[in-house]
Protein backbone atom coordinates (compact mmCIF):
# COMPACT_ATOMS: atom_id res chain seq x y z
CA UNK A 1 0.00 0.00 0.00
CA UNK A 2 3.24 1.75 -0.52
CA UNK A 3 1.22 3.58 -3.48
CA UNK A 4 -1.57 5.07 -1.12
CA UNK A 5 0.89 6.81 1.32
CA UNK A 6 2.44 8.50 -1.86
CA UNK A 7 -0.95 10.36 -3.08
CA UNK A 8 -2.36 11.57 0.18
CA UNK A 9 -1.63 15.04 0.88
CA UNK A 10 -3.24 15.46 4.11
CA UNK A 11 -1.74 15.30 7.04
CA UNK A 12 -2.93 15.49 10.87
CA UNK A 13 -0.58 15.64 13.43
CA UNK A 14 2.19 14.14 11.07
CA UNK A 15 -0.14 11.05 10.25
CA UNK A 16 -2.18 11.03 7.20
CA UNK A 17 -5.61 11.48 6.60
CA UNK A 18 -8.06 10.22 4.20
CA UNK A 19 -11.89 12.02 3.90
CA UNK A 20 -14.57 10.01 2.57
CA UNK A 21 -15.51 12.03 0.19
CA UNK A 22 -12.04 11.47 -1.83
CA UNK A 23 -11.55 7.75 -0.91
CA UNK A 24 -12.27 6.95 -4.54
CA UNK A 25 -10.34 9.38 -5.96
CA UNK A 26 -6.87 8.82 -3.91
CA UNK A 27 -7.61 5.07 -4.88
CA UNK A 28 -7.24 5.61 -8.16
CA UNK A 29 -4.41 7.55 -8.26
CA UNK A 30 -3.05 4.88 -6.10
CA UNK A 31 -3.40 2.49 -9.34
CA UNK A 32 -6.46 0.60 -7.07
CA UNK A 33 -9.69 0.76 -9.57
CA UNK A 34 -12.50 -0.86 -7.50
CA UNK A 35 -16.07 -1.23 -8.56
CA UNK A 36 -18.43 1.19 -7.30
CA UNK A 37 -20.37 -1.68 -5.49
CA UNK A 38 -16.97 -2.09 -4.06
CA UNK A 39 -15.91 1.39 -3.33
CA UNK A 40 -19.31 1.49 -1.50
CA UNK A 41 -18.79 -1.44 0.81
CA UNK A 42 -15.78 0.25 1.99
CA UNK A 43 -17.32 3.35 2.90
CA UNK A 44 -20.20 1.39 4.67
CA UNK A 45 -17.58 -0.20 7.10
CA UNK A 46 -15.53 2.73 7.58
CA UNK A 47 -18.84 4.64 8.54
CA UNK A 48 -19.69 1.43 10.50
CA UNK A 49 -16.54 1.41 12.81
CA UNK A 50 -15.98 5.01 12.84
CA UNK A 51 -18.95 7.34 12.60
CA UNK A 52 -16.94 9.79 10.70
CA UNK A 53 -15.95 10.63 7.21
CA UNK A 54 -12.43 11.39 8.03
CA UNK A 55 -9.79 8.45 8.70
CA UNK A 56 -6.31 8.18 9.61
CA UNK A 57 -4.55 5.72 7.21
CA UNK A 58 -3.96 3.28 9.54
CA UNK A 59 -7.29 2.98 10.11
CA UNK A 60 -7.68 2.64 6.64
CA UNK A 61 -5.30 0.10 5.72
CA UNK A 62 -6.99 -2.89 7.66
CA UNK A 63 -10.10 -2.58 5.60
CA UNK A 64 -8.79 -1.29 2.19
CA UNK A 65 -6.15 -4.82 2.82
CA UNK A 66 -8.65 -7.75 1.82
CA UNK A 67 -9.27 -5.26 -1.92
CA UNK A 68 -5.98 -4.29 -2.48
CA UNK A 69 -3.86 -5.19 -5.31
CA UNK A 70 -0.58 -5.55 -6.20
CA UNK A 71 0.72 -6.02 -9.52
CA UNK A 72 3.95 -6.70 -11.61
CA UNK A 73 4.82 -4.75 -14.51
CA UNK A 74 4.55 -8.15 -16.34
CA UNK A 75 1.14 -8.98 -15.09
CA UNK A 76 0.24 -5.31 -15.62
CA UNK A 77 1.55 -5.31 -19.25
CA UNK A 78 -0.42 -8.65 -19.35
CA UNK A 79 -3.80 -7.22 -18.33
CA UNK A 80 -3.50 -4.07 -20.22
CA UNK A 81 -2.77 -6.07 -23.73
CA UNK A 82 -5.84 -8.53 -23.07
CA UNK A 83 -8.10 -5.55 -22.43
CA UNK A 84 -7.13 -3.43 -25.25
CA UNK A 85 -7.35 -6.98 -27.60
CA UNK A 86 -11.53 -6.70 -26.34
CA UNK A 87 -11.55 -3.87 -29.08
CA UNK A 88 -9.18 -4.82 -31.37
CA UNK A 89 -12.20 -6.95 -33.75
CA UNK A 90 -9.47 -7.94 -36.37
CA UNK A 91 -6.65 -8.85 -33.73
CA UNK A 92 -4.39 -6.90 -35.73
CA UNK A 93 -2.64 -4.77 -32.89
CA UNK A 94 -4.01 -1.57 -33.05
CA UNK A 95 -7.25 -0.25 -32.89
CA UNK A 96 -8.85 3.26 -34.64
CA UNK A 97 -8.02 6.32 -32.25
CA UNK A 98 -11.40 7.85 -33.00
CA UNK A 99 -13.09 4.52 -31.56
CA UNK A 100 -10.49 3.80 -28.78
CA UNK A 101 -11.18 7.23 -27.45
CA UNK A 102 -14.81 6.70 -28.14
CA UNK A 103 -14.60 3.30 -25.92
CA UNK A 104 -12.55 4.66 -23.38
CA UNK A 105 -14.45 8.11 -22.58
CA UNK A 106 -18.07 5.65 -22.65
CA UNK A 107 -17.56 2.31 -20.85
CA UNK A 108 -16.39 1.69 -17.39
CA UNK A 109 -17.33 2.69 -13.82
CA UNK A 110 -15.16 5.43 -13.94
CA UNK A 111 -14.75 6.36 -17.90
CA UNK A 112 -11.56 8.68 -18.86
CA UNK A 113 -11.18 12.14 -19.31
CA UNK A 114 -10.09 14.25 -22.01
CA UNK A 115 -6.35 15.11 -19.89
CA UNK A 116 -6.06 10.92 -19.36
CA UNK A 117 -6.03 10.62 -22.57
CA UNK A 118 -3.63 13.15 -23.48
CA UNK A 119 -1.70 11.09 -20.87
CA UNK A 120 -2.03 8.45 -22.68
CA UNK A 121 -1.61 9.54 -26.13
CA UNK A 122 1.59 11.32 -24.92
CA UNK A 123 3.55 8.06 -24.76
CA UNK A 124 2.62 7.37 -28.33
CA UNK A 125 3.28 9.34 -31.89
CA UNK A 126 -0.31 8.42 -32.62
CA UNK A 127 -1.74 8.89 -36.24
CA UNK A 128 -5.23 7.52 -37.07
CA UNK A 129 -4.31 4.43 -35.60
CA UNK A 130 -3.15 3.44 -31.86
CA UNK A 131 -0.71 0.85 -31.91
CA UNK A 132 -1.35 -0.84 -28.36
CA UNK A 133 1.50 -3.20 -27.82
CA UNK A 134 3.78 -0.57 -28.37
CA UNK A 135 1.89 1.55 -25.92
CA UNK A 136 1.93 -0.99 -23.36
CA UNK A 137 6.00 -1.65 -23.87
CA UNK A 138 6.67 2.27 -23.40
CA UNK A 139 4.21 2.30 -20.53
CA UNK A 140 5.46 -0.21 -18.01
CA UNK A 141 9.25 -0.28 -19.89
CA UNK A 142 8.87 3.56 -18.22
CA UNK A 143 7.24 2.38 -14.73
CA UNK A 144 10.49 0.22 -14.34
CA UNK A 145 12.91 2.89 -15.29
CA UNK A 146 11.30 5.35 -12.29
CA UNK A 147 11.24 1.84 -9.77
CA UNK A 148 15.38 1.26 -11.09
CA UNK A 149 15.87 5.38 -10.71
CA UNK A 150 14.13 5.11 -6.76
CA UNK A 151 16.15 2.33 -5.78
CA UNK A 152 19.19 3.78 -7.22
CA UNK A 153 18.64 7.29 -4.75
CA UNK A 154 18.08 4.91 -1.86
CA UNK A 155 21.71 3.22 -2.04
Amino acid sequence: MEKLRNVIKTKVSGEYMIRLPDLERILHLAGQNFSKTTIEDIHKQLEDVYQTDEYFLDEVEPILAPYWEEFTDEEISHILIESFQTFDNEQQGFIEKQDLIRYLTTLGDTPLTSKDLQIMFSFMKTTKKFDYQQFVKKLCSSTSSKKKKKKKKAK
